[in-house]
């Protein structure tokens, strides 16, 4: 069973579903999305279901309501705030995307809240390309041109074989966008779009596992390569087509991250 809640700390609302219900406790940090994550909770706990009795996986979106000017050491501090109030702590935490980024952070900052760390298709600090693709993605955003934004999003994440069937459904995708979204999108680019997390990464001290897709076109898998050394940590490249979207594509992918997680929680 699937239980989707909100969550509110002061102005902060974020929604989160939880499955499973095994003694450990794990948080998922999804990647960027336009829409909320926690409507779709039923896809992400799928690749899990055979996990459930090990563990308790919390799927937490970002805040609801993203203010202007909002940073990845804000989306941090709401996390742990999450942490604490859901009684997580500490908790193995697997984030993909931003929600690396997130996780990283997180764990430089509060190390006594993160117990293990799987990153999934992130990097320490944004490059060149990867800025570039955040501040078109934002700026198609602010101008509401929904249906360019979803064609370029879904084409920089998933691998021509994976998105070919789902094609004709992407302008209908796009016109579901709403004017909230759009703007809570732009806004959570913008949080990223200049970021060097190395400070925070000499400060992560738990077990880290790396995980990338060779064909990753927002994130190059020579970058997950040098935050796995930085960490210290197992890493696993997924040769090509595997691309961004690693977690959804690799038939494996809870299965490496369970296995990982037994390896190191006591």
């Amino acid at each position: 069973m699937i239980e989707v809640h909100t969550l509110s700390l002061g102005a902060c609302a974020m929604r989160y579903a939880r499955f499973g219900r095994g003694k450990r406790q794990v948080l998922l940090l999804p990647g960027l999305t336009v829409q909320p994550v926690t409507p779709m909770a039923a896809a992400t706990a799928a690749p899990y279901r055979d996990y459930f009795d090990d563990f308790t996986f919390t799927l937490l979106d970002r805040r609801e309501n993203v203010p202007e000017g909002y940073t990845l050491t804000d989306m941090a501090e709401d996390t742990a705030g999450a942490i604490t109030a859901l009684g997580l702590s500490p908790c193995a935490v697997v984030g993909t995307s931003q929600g690396g980024m997130l996780a990283l952070a997180l764990a430089g900052r509060h190390p006594a809240l993160v117990s293990r760390l799987v990153l999934c298709s992130t990097a320490m600090r944004t490059d060149e390309p990867s800025r570039s693709l955040l501040r078109r993605w934002r700026s198609l955003a602010e101008a509401g041109e929904r249906e360019e934004l979803a064609h370029l999003f879904l084409r920089q994440m998933f691998s021509e074989a994976y998105l070919a069937p789902l094609e004709k459904g992407i302008s209908l995708l796009a016109r579901r966008y709403t004017e909230e979204e759009l703007c809570r999108f732009a806004r959570l680019c913008a949080a990223v779009e200049t970021v060097d997390l190395t400070e925070e990464v000499r400060a992560v001290t738990c077990p880290a596992l790396v995980l990338h897709g060779e064909a990753d076109k927002v994130f190059p898998a020579s970058s997950a390569a040098a935050l796995a050394r930085a960490l210290g940590a197992e890493y696993y490249c997924y040769p090509a087509p595997c691309g961004h979207a690693v977690s959804t594509e690799a038939t494996d992918f809870s299965r490496r991250v369970c296995e990982f997680l037994f390896r190191n929680t006591p």
